[in-house]
């Protein structure tokens, strides 16, 4: 079974690095909206690349806007990696984002009554109680458990050898072709230049044949006067 990771180009140079122990998807974060010392850190990923469930979310529209802000403009990154895990690892869970959002959404905001925490505490228990574990959800195609907003939770290392980078690229492509020219330049050469720029050749060299070569455009000419 597989979930995706989205990752900055720095990062692709420690999780593929060979220092054993050190390299591979850490979990370095914390599960909910505040620390908490009794819960494993984790990091997070999602059952697609685009997942629609998140795009064209009636109850939750600002979610996927402010975690793609988050990937693209805000750490600079973007990169999907795909990340295989055996359905005997118990440490990979999918839980229902929506209890924390439906805190980090204003009040008056009309979302459905389950997801209305007026604290983080209740917020942050909701949500680890709707944790399952990924074998589980996935083996019933996330059917009876009607999430909203379904997040990948990972509380255990992946090593370097069950992580690859996509050969689908959505979100850098959206960047290219929605970046104003000094924007896409910077990403240009984060691709051929970058830490990450072996591990996606492959993919760059498929958007290539159909979009032609990823160069850094000319400078505009601006006129002082």
């Amino acid at each position: 079974m597989h979930f995706y990771h989205y990752t900055r180009f720095n990062a692709i140079k420690d999780i593929f690095g060979e220092r054993e122990g050190e390299n591979g998807l850490l979990p370095r974060r914390w599960i909910g909206l505040e620390p908490d010392p009794t819960t494993p850190p984790a990091f997070f990923g999602l059952l697609e690349p685009i997942p629609k469930i998140w795009t064209d979310n009636v109850s939750f529209p600002h979610t996927w806007p402010s975690l793609l802000n988050d990937l693209v403009w805000v750490h600079d990154g973007g990169i999907l990696m795909e990340v295989t895990v055996a359905p005997s690892n118990n440490k990979v869970y999918v839980a229902e984002r929506g209890h924390l959002e439906g805190y980090l959404y204003p009040p008056d905001a009309e979302i459905p009554k389950e997801f209305q925490h007026s604290d983080v505490k209740s917020a942050n228990k909701a949500y680890m109680e709707s944790m399952v574990p990924l074998v589980q959800y996935q083996a019933q195609e996330g059917e009876g458990y009607g999430y909203s907003v379904p997040l990948v939770v990972c509380t255990s290392r992946i090593p370097p050898a069950d992580i690859s980078v996509s050969l689908t690229q959505p979100l850098l492509e959206y960047q290219l072709k929605n970046r104003r020219p000094e924007g896409k330049n910077e990403l240009v050469r984060l691709i051929n230049n970058s830490p990450a720029k072996e591990k996606l050749l492959p993919w760059k060299s498929g958007y290539e044949l159909a979009h032609g070569p990823l160069e850094v455009g000319k400078p505009r000419r601006e006129f002082l006067f």
